[in-house]
């Protein structure tokens, strides 16, 4: 998975980059409590991060993904803070001979989700 905060230069922007690395922080607290223990959030640049799925099914994968964009919607509420994200998915790929195909697979499928209209789950390829 490819996850990246939506609308985090206006978050930035508008309270400061302090409460935006709250933001981030909180962000990742929050998936380690919904991926396995086996599982591995890895912050891939500014507001992106890579979700690794070992042994996972892509159907799996975009479970996962939704019960992530659920927690994050229950969590915001409880909190009083809206922290929405959109998440790219994909596999590794038997014509893979790096992992680089891969990242760019997922960052394709998080930016079809962001088109889509945020906040949501997008599988590449269809």
């Amino acid at each position: 998975m490819m996850m990246d905060v939506d609308g985090f230069k206006k978050i930035n922007g508008s309270f400061g980059h302090v409460y935006g690395d709250f933001v981030l922080s909180w962000l990742v607290d929050s998936v380690k409590n919904i991926i396995r223990s086996n599982d591995r959030i890895i912050r891939w640049g500014g507001d992106e991060f890579l979700i690794i799925l070992p042994g996972v099914s892509l159907e799996g994968a975009r479970s996962m993904g939704e019960r992530i964009l659920d927690h994050l919607r229950e969590k915001s509420a409880k909190e009083k803070t809206v922290v929405t994200v959109s998440i790219g998915i994909t596999r590794l790929s038997e014509n893979d001979v790096s992992v680089d195909g891969m990242i760019h697979r997922a960052d394709r499928a998080m930016y079809e989700a962001k088109t889509r209209g945020k906040n949501c789950v997008e599988i590449f390829p269809r």
